[in-house]
């Protein structure tokens, strides 16, 4: 049936040469301009279902549907397992995992509260090609429900199926028909919409799932791909070995090579005689300051022909000293048996003349020693210098600094005095290190945090390389800081003399403090230690309001004025003997338990 006069069909071209635009279209007027929106076309949510899999029956997943029926205020459904896989302890029929499926505007809200955790930011291949889009979050307690110990914390995944008006023709018992191509979505249009509506922002990257076969990866069950895959693993180890081998054998064929190391008339005898350290001496050292191998002495090199190792090292060792002296080309490196005094005793050098593979760190550290007090100075990158690289190489210094912090604590934060991790009295802390998170020793709970930063830090899989770093990677840094914040906290309210000699010293505390606010690593609101021009504003203090004699003390929260930058008006430790210490700030602060899984 023709169209009508004015009228152009959906994905149709114009007689005055628009494009396509496979969103939107309706009537036109002359011109090519839109007349009405086509309302047929609006993306819409079709549901949300949220899904816990905790991979066993039992309490545990028990515990997991009370979360959903909590968040959902629905019935949640048990889903069981499809397969038997013994080596993760799963029998077919098996319940392990609870979803539940939320529509209308309730799927609106609950996806508002998920979205708000990852902050608003989902990577290209959380999306699938046919418009749909899931990601998964670590904690429930992040979407504001109540912390229950008797529950726990569980992570869920969201998945988000997308529609348009007129998708239920294919479900319904009467005419059932097919989505016709130009109707359906599109992976483009999706992430569009999903900018358009939240103002969210897609991040480069994100794994994009394999085809699947019965619910599994098609791949992992196709012998005639591992069997394929199995030889070529072989082929490449027998070609690698035998390269090495020919390059070994080539090399020893050449030895003789390094007969005449400088080019000069005078002969170098072989060395197979003297041995390859000499070589690399001679070659590495004499070279640039000595025009043959006549410059060294006579006796030497007879010692060297000789094979004396003994008298040729100590004629390296003064060789050595004296160019360190004499050349004032200092040796930037910390030998054994170096005196405390000595400990990295050499001149400064300039970020462009650094050209190590950890020059980063070299700089960060120069600039420690130089002042630490002088944290715009040790916080300011250098002139075309990676923002990832720069914070990541911070955060490993203050992970390396914040164990001296921790020997220190180890004389008086015993597991009797302190078998809590907290900051204040009104919260505790979860320790993550474990199966379930749960609480720990405050002594305990640092060094897991220690390790466990270093554990991530020092991951190939996240950090594979210290001179570029992926944005993917970069996103963990914040989870670091917050977690090794509370070493901070924890030390100034609870052993206040530790902390301030240390802080006095090293600036520690404020520099990580300036660092995090720098780059918004940490909320300004959870960074409960007063640091003066820094985040006192912040900071808010309890009071404790005494009743007279004849009646018991009870503390009271209450809101007073901003702290003033002495020691005297700062918040008092538990170390002092009070019961109320400061509290943390924010309006909606309240007493309860924190993870940090």
């Amino acid at each position: 049936m023709p169209a009508k006069k004015g009228i152009v069909a959906a994905g149709a071209t114009t007689t005055s040469g628009a494009t396509k635009t496979g969103v939107t279209s309706g009537r036109v007027k002359k011109g090519g301009k839109d007349k009405s929106k086509n309302t047929m076309r609006d993306l819409r949510i079709r549901k949300l279902c949220l899904n816990i899999c905790v991979g066993e029956s039992g309490d545990r997943l028990t515990r997991a549907s009370k979360v959903l029926e909590q968040l959902t205020g629905q019935t949640p459904v048990f889903s069981k397992a499809r397969y038997t896989v013994r080596s993760f302890g799963i029998r077919r029929n098996e319940k392990i995992g609870v979803f539940c499926t939320v529509r209308g505007e309730k799927a609106k809200e609950i996806l508002e509260k998920g979205l708000k955790v990852k902050e608003y930011e989902l990577h290209k291949g959380n999306f699938s090609e046919l418009g749909n889009f899931g990601f998964g979050i670590q904690e429930h307690i992040d979407l504001g429900i109540k912390y229950d110990p008797s529950i726990g914390i569980y992570g869920m995944d969201f998945y988000v199926v997308m529609g348009r008006a007129g998708f239920n023709i294919a479900y319904r018992k009467h005419k059932t028909s097919r989505v016709g191509a130009p109707h359906r979505i599109t992976k483009d249009e999706a992430i569009k919409w999903f900018q358009q509506t939240y103002e969210g922002v897609i991040l480069p990257g994100g794994k994009v799932k394999s085809k699947r076969m019965n619910g599994f990866r098609s791949h992992m069950w196709d012998p005639v791909l591992i069997i394929s895959q199995i030889v070529a693993v072989q082929t490449l180890y027998y070609l690698g070995l035998g390269f090495w081998i020919l390059l070994l054998t080539f090399a020893m064929d050449r030895v003789p090579s390094l007969e005449y190391v400088f080019a000069y008339d005078y002969p170098i005898p072989s060395n197979k005689m003297y041995g390859e350290d000499n070589v690399l001496f001679i070659v590495k050292v004499l070279q640039p300051f000595s025009s043959s191998f006549d410059k060294i002495p006579e006796t030497t090199q007879i010692d060297l022909i000789n094979n004396n190792t003994e008298k040729f090292q100590r004629y390296k060792f003064e060789v050595m000293t004296d160019l360190q002296v004499n050349t004032k080309l200092p040796l930037r490196r910390n030998r054994p048996g170096t005196k405390a005094k000595d400990w990295c005793h050499w001149p400064e050098e300039n970020s462009e003349n650094m050209d190590s593979l950890y020059h980063i760190q070299q700089y960060i550290q120069q600039s420690i020693r130089r002042n630490p007090a002088d944290i715009d100075f040790i916080l300011s990158s250098p002139d075309q210098q990676d923002e990832g690289v720069w914070k990541y190489e911070h955060l490993r210094q203050f992970c390396l600094e914040l164990n001296d912090l921790t020997v220190r604590l180890q004389r008086e934060c015993l597991p009797e005095t302190c078998s809590q991790m907290t900051a204040t009295e009104q919260w505790i802390f979860l320790c993550a290190a474990h199966k379930n998170p749960k609480e720990c020793p405050a002594i305990d709970y640092t060094r897991h945090t220690l390790d466990g930063a270093a554990s991530l830090l020092n991951s190939n899989k996240y950090f594979p390389s210290r001179v570029s770093i992926k944005d993917t990677s970069i996103a963990k840094l914040g989870s670091v800081c917050r977690r090794i914040y509370r070493i901070f906290s924890h030390a100034y309210y609870h052993h206040r003399h530790i902390y301030d000699e240390f802080e006095n010293r090293t600036h520690l505390c404020r520099r990580f403090t300036v660092f995090a606010l720098r780059y918004n690593l940490i909320p300004k609101d959870n960074l409960i230690v007063p640091i003066s021009g820094v985040n006192q504003e912040t900071i808010m203090t309890t009071t404790v309001t005494i009743s007279s004699a004849s009646q018991s003390t009870t503390p009271v929260k209450t809101v007073s004025s901003t702290i003033n930058s002495d020691n005297n008006n700062s918040p008092p430790s538990s170390a002092n003997g009070i019961n109320s210490p400061a509290t943390h700030g924010s309006p909606d602060s309240k007493s309860g338990t924190e993870s940090d899984a």
